[in-house]
């Protein structure tokens, strides 16, 4: 393997270890239990402490793997200055919802938040749509932040392929506030990927409304961007991705059953998972209070009759006038 051309010792905690780089560039890991022991190879950065470099003199050698602690970075390595460090795009959008969408002040409701059963993990991977990477769980005190920057509900973003957009490279379960803004589960950050910098398709998708991609892939980099998938001039994929409301572009909101469509009748249609929630013979009933996709309007009440009711924006999404059209999710 190599005489060791330099070595350390981390003695901060109960058993101190000596790290030893090879001539063949091999890092070796002992810990002093008390006797002898054999050496651990690190081939990864699953056996090396956040942040540790390999120390000779008063130096470091970079370019040895590390854990830079961020679970959405890859490729860490230690730096010049003996800092871990990976790389990770970074980057937000703005998206709007049509369900909650208030048309006079562009803002969402954020019923949602307080609502028995808001996801403190994350409720995608029950419909398929599996994160590929990074934390799920959220701090409940995330959402007890009022005003435009209060989360009303969970997306996903999704970065994809430049070449094969129909390809997920990688998916997270992120928040939205209800001024637009796409968030990482702080609540306040752009959202990172563990990959290096080039160009991607970004995809952002909702439970109960289609999903929008960009139509050019984007160059993305450890430089935040935000993609404002709400400007009317921002180019999308396929064909009437979104639905204009006061001159911002919004997702379609009606797919009740998470199925990638809309429609308001025949088979799977939208609209009679809100009447069998609410028992099928008593439409007249109310849930309240609750996170369920039948909320199409999201205001925390599952109604099909009366005022603000979950199936007539069904019925919007697909022609108003033309309840057997179907609405189909522009995403490859």
């Amino acid at each position: 393997t190599g005489a060791p051309v330099a070595v350390a010792l981390d003695a901060s905690g109960a058993q101190p270890v000596l790290y030893a780089v090879s001539q063949l560039d091999r890092l070796f890991k002992w810990v002093d239990a008390g006797g002898p022991s054999a050496p651990t190879i690190i081939t990864g950065t699953g056996d090396r402490p956040t942040g540790v470099a390999v120390l000779q003199g008063a130096g470091c050698i970079s370019g040895l793997p590390c854990d830079d602690g961020d679970p959405n970075s890859s490729n860490d390595l230690t730096q010049p200055d003996c800092g871990c460090a990976g790389t990770a795009l970074r980057l937000s959008a703005r998206v709007l919802l049509s369900g909650p969408l208030d048309a006079g002040t562009l803002l969402m409701n954020d019923a949602l938040r307080t609502a028995a059963g808001f996801p403190l993990s994350e409720p995608y991977t029950a419909i398929g749509l599996p994160p590929t990477n990074g934390p799920t769980a959220i701090d409940p005190s995330v959402l007890q932040s009022p005003g435009p920057d209060a989360i009303v509900d969970r997306v996903c973003m999704e970065v994809r392929s430049a070449t094969t957009p129909g390809q997920v490279l990688f998916r997270r379960s992120v928040l939205l506030q209800r001024d637009g803004d796409v968030v990482d589960l702080d609540g306040a950050s752009e959202v990172g990927f563990p990959a290096v910098a080039g160009d991607y398709h970004v995809a952002i998708r909702h439970r109960g409304h289609l999903g929008v991609m960009t139509q050019l892939p984007i160059l993305l980099s450890a430089t935040p961007l935000q993609l404002r998938f709400t400007d009317p001039s921002f180019p999308t994929h396929g064909n009437d991705a979104q639905r204009s409301v006061a001159g911002a572009m919004a997702l379609w909101c009606g797919d009740a059953n998470s199925n990638g469509t809309v429609k308001y009748t025949g088979v799977n249609n939208d609209r009679d998972p809100i009447l069998v929630t609410l028992g099928s013979t008593t439409p007249n009933k109310v849930i309240s209070a609750e996170y369920r996709t039948e909320d199409v309007n999201m205001d925390g009440l599952v109604k099909y009759t009366g005022a603000d009711n979950d199936r007539d924006p069904v019925l919007i999404t697909v022609g108003g006038t033309t309840p057997n059209e179907i609405r189909v999710q522009q995403l490859p």
